[in-house]
């Protein structure tokens, strides 16, 4: 029987803010990103 994870709402808060910062990054013309710098962008 297949069970449904439900994901937290900090990881899904989480992941909403580095998309959001991958889009900034990515239209200022930034193709790569490392996490260190990611994590400093929260």
């Amino acid at each position: 029987m297949y069970r449904s994870k439900r994901i937290s709402d900090p990881t899904i808060h989480r992941l909403s803010l580095y998309y959001r910062s991958l889009s900034e990054l990515e239209k200022s013309g930034h193709q790569t990103v490392c996490s260190k710098e990611l994590g400093k962008r929260e």
